[in-house]
């Protein structure tokens, strides 16, 4: 029974996916499945995974997005320990093995975590994906859920969970993104959870990439919001209802500041008024309203 079991969901882009598992098969670590979920890919991946032969698991499923296609792989995974892994990024030789000592070490670890460095398409590297401010905050007092709930910093390909704990929580949110955020805040309601300062991937920018729709994610931040308030009863023991609605409030008016810059300012309205209702003591988010109402005037 191999150690790891590694995900990667996959949807076309067959150049990036045989870039990445070039750099999945040249870790030092190799007491490791592969899991390759094809989620309903309309390009031929044929000659990235062929290389590999009987070295890789690969499955096909019909597109349900990237969520259901990693807990897919999770309920194929073998071994007790899960890793993940972007079919367009590249692993970095620490992914696995600074990693697996804390799970070793800790039987009561759940999740453990390290940074990655984001990467132009063209290759050139830029900075690290946790900036630096953050990590050193991590290194320092450890991760705590309400510093989750106010960004997300944790990369599901930086990451190491146990299989249990990851069935335990419910794998990734049925959400079309935010699934690390998702997971991340999950394990921290239950578990412990660790970052460790070591890079584990790069972190590739390009056109295809879901971070490009800058007012889709926005909106996906309060979707796994929502959806962690709603579904866990356990959390109002943990987090006090005023700091939940503040971290809700907040994502609300996030989103809100991309809607005005694409021009949609109907619906810009309508989470800032909901920013508003949650957090009638942020005098930001009044004063943000008034402001667009102007604007919207100004523009007749």
């Amino acid at each position: 029974m191999p150690r790891v079991s590694l995900i990667i969901p996959v949807r076309n882009q067959p150049a990036y996916l045989a870039e990445s598992l070039t750099s999945v098969f040249r870790q030092p670590y190799q007491d490791i499945e592969v899991i390759v979920v094809d989620d309903g890919s309309t390009e031929d991946l044929g000659p990235a995974i062929a290389p590999w032969g009987d070295r890789l698991r690969f499955v096909r499923q019909e597109p349900r997005g990237v969520a259901a296609a990693t807990n897919h792989g999770a309920r194929l995974a073998t071994a007790d320990l899960l890793a993940f892994h972007d079919a367009d990024d590249l692993m970095e030789p620490p992914r696995l093995t600074a990693l697996l000592p804390y799970l070793d070490d800790d039987p009561d670890l759940g999740l453990v975590f390290g940074n990655g460095i984001e990467m132009r398409a063209d290759g050139t590297l830029m900075g690290p994906v946790i900036p630096e401010r953050q990590t050193r905050a991590l290194v320092r007092r450890g991760v705590r859920l309400d510093d989750l709930l106010r960004r997300s910093f944790v990369y599901l390909q930086a990451t190491i969970v146990r299989r249990s704990v990851f069935a335990a929580v419910g794998g990734l949110p049925a959400l079309p993104a935010g699934g690390d955020w998702g997971l991340a805040l999950r394990c921290a309601l239950h578990h412990r959870i660790r970052y460790v300062e070591a890079t584990c991937f790069r972190y590739r920018q390009h056109e295809a990439s879901l971070t490009a729709a800058s007012v889709s994610m926005a909106a996906a931040a309060v979707d796994v919001l929502r959806d962690f308030i709603a579904k866990e009863p356990a959390l109002t023991t943990r987090v006090r209802p005023r700091r939940l609605a503040q971290a809700l409030a907040r994502r609300l008016a996030r989103l809100a500041a991309q809607q005005v810059t694409a021009g949609d300012l109907v619906a810009a309205r309508r989470n800032l008024d909901e920013a508003t209702t949650l957090a009638p003591w942020m005098l930001k988010y009044r004063l943000r309203r008034r402001r667009l109402d102007r604007d919207v005037l100004s523009r007749g």
